[in-house]
């Protein structure tokens, strides 16, 4: 998040202390050599810029930029990397080839434990830097919640955690792991008193810092998470070393936790405070423009980058961005065919109007919003418009091909997030990249619901029904919106679960949902390889074939549902208990 009132600073106030290195330097060795512990903390701008520099990796492993290279989603059903490279990160996490040394999560330690130890210093120091007692009280709470939120992403990532005492600030760490419902309860209690010091809005200098309803909505998905069954007292208990970790992966079964998690998402909805963004002058136009518009009520916390086309030259094919860029993320066929018709139903439901000869036609609008496929207009690198083409350039090779010759793997391009009248190299936008927003909240709530009802009710289809209708799903005879509303306590939860997959794709929650759900082992693959399928594209405009053909294979095992501590820290920080099965 670069908050524009102090942005000017940020960058060089980099603390060099980490989670685990001892150092008693207090600044990089790069940043101007007057600036120290005593100078920054006396000069109210820079007291901010110091601030500042919490913001700037609140988006780690939700979007293109952070410690993976890539978004979480290419390691899930949701998404294929485009470099096939035997290092790289989603190709080591989809052939199960990694492992702690090596794993591509290892970044996420030592970058969080970095902005908590600047938070804590932060905190320290509140009583001497030279702010008013409002902006003290409001600063306070924003580091509050930042080191709440490098919390929640350490946790989401390995389970119970080190605490670090507010007062540790360099020496090295060499603590115990907290267990899991320790960090819960930790996470918790700080955001509470976060929200207490923090307002529901920002003036427009200051858009985008942490809010009350920052703070509610980051419990809402803490406690989803806390009452799911991968944590709720139904871990992996096959693998080995599972007892010795057990206190910090899961908490003992509570059904309870699931009425604490549908509380905190009504918490949210009842400060009548955000909503989704809706206009269906076109059908689904509202879902698109959430994510380029940079003020709007459905972004309840978000990372704003300056106005460009970072996204468009990172997921745009070659045809649409400089020659020397690849178009480094693709779906997969499966979140393709996730995608239902205008009517809301499945494909595979024989009602719902699908012809597989004809598979993008009729499809419901996000699927417009979501995926570029074969067709597909949009302006290209002279300035004009013209049809993108995925088709395949050789019939047998099993790979699609852009017609300035990189190809998609699985015949479609990621359109999430995109300015259809920006290329990789012409034109500008404004990417509000979400870290938490209310529709979210909105399948928060039914999903709770859900489980703590013996049937669905009501309450769970409500939820879904706002979010269809803002998706420009038609409404049918029923007013249901293709929610299957006979469907008993199973099938609501996987068709839950397809809607999150659905309406959150390419943000970062993939990866977590199924985890969390226990449902890895159905989506990302298997021991012995899952086959995962893609749209072979032949003939011409006007007569084009789609055939499904074997693309890959993907690997899970039973212990890639917990991520592993870097073994590097194990080395060195001999308290650390690792995770089962590593």
């Amino acid at each position: 998040m670069l908050i524009r009132k102090y942005a000017g600073y940020a960058a060089v106030l980099l603390i060099a202390v980490t989670g685990c290195k001892k150092s008693s330097d207090f600044l990089d060795a790069k940043v101007p050599s007057d600036l120290n512990e005593e100078t920054v903390f006396a000069d109210s701008a820079r007291t901010m810029n110091f601030l500042n520099r919490m913001y700037t990796q609140v988006q780690h492993s939700s979007l293109p930029v952070n410690y993976l290279g890539v978004p979480t989603d290419v390691c899930t059903d949701n998404g294929e990397v485009s470099y096939t490279g035997s290092g790289q990160a989603g190709v080591m996490y989809n052939n199960g080839s990694f492992t702690p040394a090596n794993c591509p999560f290892n970044g996420m330690w030592n970058d969080c434990y970095a902005n908590i130890r600047r938070a804590n210093r932060y905190l320290s120091k509140l009583p001497v830097v030279p702010l008013s007692k409002g902006l003290k009280d409001r600063t306070e709470g924003e580091a509050k919640f930042l080191r709440t939120w490098y919390y929640f992403l350490l946790w989401r990532t390995y389970g119970g955690v080190p605490i670090v005492p507010l007062l540790q600030l360099t020496d090295e760490l060499n603590l115990p792991r907290n267990s899991y419902q320790d960090v819960v309860d930790y996470m918790l209690k700080s955001l509470d008193d976060a929200a207490v010091l923090l307002p529901f809005d920002h003036e427009s200098q200051d858009y985008g810092r942490a809010t009350k309803g920052a703070c509610l909505a980051l419990k809402s998905r803490i406690l989803l998470y806390a009452a799911s069954p991968l944590y709720n007292g139904e871990g992996i208990s096959t693998l080995s070393g599972f007892e010795a970790a057990k206190a910090f992966v899961q908490s003992p079964k509570d059904a309870n936790r699931w009425v604490l998690a549908r509380d905190a998402a009504q918490a949210v909805i009842n400060l009548n405070k955000y909503s989704l963004y809706t206009d269906n002058s076109q059908p689904g136009y509202g879902y698109y423009k959430t994510f380029l518009t940079r003020v709007n009520n459905e972004m309840i916390f978000c990372f704003m980058n300056a106005p460009g086309r970072s996204l468009e030259f990172l997921f745009l094919p070659k045809s649409r961005a400089p020659q020397s860029n690849v178009s480094f993320v693709f779906p997969t066929q499966t979140m393709v065919d996730a995608f239902p018709m205008a009517n809301g139903l499945p494909i595979t439901d024989p009602a719902s109007g699908y012809d597989e000869k004809d598979p993008y036609a009729g499809r419901e609008p996000r699927f417009r919003y979501s995926i570029l496929t074969n067709g597909t207009v949009w302006r290209n690198n002279s300035g004009t418009y013209s049809a993108i083409s995925t088709y395949f350039m050789a019939p047998n090779d099993g790979m699609g091909s852009d017609p300035n010759g990189y190809a998609t793997r699985f015949g479609a391009y990621v359109r999430k997030m995109l300015d259809e009248n920006v290329t990789g190299n012409q034109g500008s936008t404004e990417h509000n990249y979400p870290l938490i927003r209310y529709a979210e909240i909105l399948l928060n709530l039914a999903e709770a619901e859900n489980e703590i009802a013996a049937a669905p009710t009501e309450a769970v289809f409500q939820p879904i029904r706002d979010i269809r209708r803002r998706a420009g799903i038609a409404a049918g005879a029923d007013g249901n919106y293709g929610i299957p509303v006979t469907a008993d306590k199973a099938q609501m939860r996987a068709f839950i679960l397809n809607e999150r997959r659905i309406e959150l794709c390419f943000e970062g929650h993939r990866f977590w949902d199924n985890r969390r759900t226990k449902t890895a082992d159905q989506f990302e693959g298997s021991p012995g390889g899952m086959p995962f399928y893609a749209t072979k594209i032949t003939g011409s405009a006007g007569n084009w074939l789609y055939e499904k053909i074997e693309a890959e294979k993907r690997f899970f095992r039973p212990e890639m549902y917990y991520v592993p501590l870097p073994q590097g820290q194990i080395n060195v920080e001999t308290n650390l208990v690792q995770n089962p099965g590593w």
